[in-house]
């Protein structure tokens, strides 16, 4: 939440953030999903890099889909800009609640409106902004390392090592990990 809104503030655009309703659950990636699930299906992949290749392959026409690949630096922790408390719309019991949403609209002014309904007008969500000025804080990295993962999987990949081919062996010796 806090990420949208500060992009909306600073770019000056609305930013509508749509859920999925029950039972209507199509997406429009739904179809580059399966495109690529059709592509890795049949391929070896070793690493993470392998799927970034798979991907851009995938579909050649129009042209080809655009990977981004993503590391631990790309993720900022924006808890820092608390623009609003909460996105729930009531207080006691009975009110909507979170669940209750279908869409949520972050404005370049720094407000929130909100729809329990696609049919409903945009409703001022400005219950619970937060005394805090907006854009007070520092938007920092998220991580700074690469997050590691436990000693036993760490251990498992290595057993893998012995069916994956020499080449891709230093990306798993050099995976962080923590003990269990």
């Amino acid at each position: 939440m806090y990420a949208l809104l500060h992009l909306s503030v600073n770019k000056g655009m609305i930013i509508t953030q749509k859920y999925l309703v029950s039972g209507h659950t199509q997406m429009e990636c739904d179809s580059m999903h399966s495109t690529i699930e059709r592509k890795t299906r049949n391929i070896e992949i070793y690493s993470p890099a392998g799927y970034i290749a798979a991907s851009k392959s995938a579909r050649l026409n129009p042209k080809p889909y655009e990977v981004k690949y993503l590391s631990h630096r790309y993720f900022k922790n924006f808890s820092a800009l608390k623009y609003h408390t909460s996105i729930r719309p009531g207080y006691k019991t009975g009110d909507p609640t979170v669940n209750d949403l279908c869409a949520i609209q972050y404005r370049p002014d720094g407000t929130l409106h909100y729809k329990l309904s696609f049919d409903d007008d945009w409703m001022l969500l400005d219950k619970r902004s937060s005394r805090k000025s907006q854009g007070a804080g520092e938007i920092v990295p998220l991580y700074q390392n690469p997050l590691p993962i436990k000693k036993s999987k760490y251990d498992h990949l290595q057993d893998l090592k012995a069916i994956i081919p020499p080449d891709y062996h230093l990306f798993y010796d050099t995976l962080p990990f923590e003990a269990d």
